[in-house]
């Protein structure tokens, strides 16, 4: 689902509004093509009506696709910081035998990383 500014975009065919009412939408109908024809005035006003559960129908699929998302987003994550401990690991445990030897000739701890 992507938000354009309708007064930026000229390549906008069809405006959809939503509105939401407590009271009876039929009252608010008069206002509504009012303002859209305000922003403008070549647009016929359209009204379709919608049960609450097809409003929330509609926004499922990009709900899925967020939440589809944020899982492969985390297991990515999850996977680069295990691969980086990993190197990590192999990089001590290669030097381990090193620093030892080193230890034992006396070198410094200062010396040690270089």
């Amino acid at each position: 689902m992507a938000w354009y500014s309708y007064q930026q975009d000229p390549n906008i065919e069809n405006m959809d509004v939503e509105v939401r009412t407590a009271g009876n939408p039929l009252a608010l109908l008069p206002e509504i093509r009012r303002i859209v024809r305000d922003l403008d005035r070549m647009r016929r006003c359209r009204v379709r009506w919608c049960s609450p559960r097809s409003s929330r129908s509609r926004n499922l699929m990009p709900a899925l696709f967020a939440r589809l998302g944020a899982f492969f987003g985390s297991l990515a994550a999850l996977l680069v910081a295990v691969g980086l401990y990993g190197r990590w690991r192999i990089g001590v445990s290669r030097r381990t035998l090193e620093i030892g030897v080193r230890m034992a000739l006396g070198a410094a701890r200062s010396r040690w990383c270089g």
